[in-house]
C-alpha cells in the first residue's frame, strides 16, 4: 500500500510542479504565492491569471486545474505521512517520540482538513476575479498547515534519524 502511495504521491507532485512552472513562468506566481497572498496581491494575482494565455487555455484555467488536483495530493500526503508515522512509531522505543509520532496522525489530519478548506476558498476565489470584496483569503490557513505538516515531517526525520544512530552505536559495541 505504501508504494503504490509512493507512486501516486510522486506522479501528482510531477504534475503539480508542472503546472507550477507554467504558472511561474508566464505570471512570476505560482499556487503558493496565491495561497500565502493576502487580499490585495490576491486579487492582483487572479486578474494576471486571468488576461494571460497559455495556448488555448488561460493562466487562470492552469490554476483551477492545479488546485482541482491538489485534492488528490491532499489525499496523498496525509496518508503517506500518516502511514510513515505509523511505521517508525511501531519501531520507536522512546516515549516521548513515540507520543510525538502519535500526535502526527492527529496533526496531519488536521493539516489536511485546513488544505481542503483554502482549497475550497480558492476555487471560490476563482469565481470571482477583482473583487476584493467577495476575496477569501487563504494566507493564515496556508501558514498554519505549512507549519503543521512541517512539524509532523521533522518528527519524522528526528525520530528515524536518531534511531538509526542508536542502532549503529549498540552494533558497534
Amino acid at each position: 500500500m505504501k508504494t503504490l502511495l509512493w507512486i501516486i504521491f510522486i506522479i501528482v507532485v510531477s504534475i503539480l510542479g508542472f503546472q507550477d512552472h507554467i504558472l511561474i513562468k508566464n505570471s512570476n506566481y505560482g499556487i503558493v504565492h496565491l495561497e500565502l497572498a493576502n487580499t490585495e496581491l490576491g486579487v492582483q494575482i487572479l486578474k494576471e491569471w486571468h488576461q494571460c494565455h497559455y495556448g488555448e487555455l488561460m493562466l487562470l484555467d492552469v490554476a483551477r486545474n492545479h488546485t482541482r488536483l491538489d485534492f488528490l495530493f491532499i489525499f496523498t500526503y496525509v496518508s503517506l505521512i500518516i502511514s510513515m508515522s505509523n511505521w517508525q512509531m511501531q519501531r520507536e522505543q522512546r516515549m516521548l517520540f513515540n507520543e510525538l509520532l502519535r500526535f502526527n496522525l492527529f496533526i496531519t489530519v488536521l493539516a489536511g482538513l485546513l488544505d481542503f478548506i483554502e482549497n475550497v476558498r480558492i476555487l471560490h476565489n476563482f469565481q470571482h476575479i477583482g473583487s476584493e470584496s467577495e476575496y477569501w483569503a487563504t494566507n493564515w490557513l496556508s501558514l498554519v498547515k505549512f507549519g503543521l505538516i512541517g512539524f509532523a515531517i521533522l518528527v519524522f526525520l528526528i525520530s528515524l534519524l536518531t534511531m538509526k544512530r542508536k542502532d549503529r552505536t549498540e552494533k558497534l559495541v
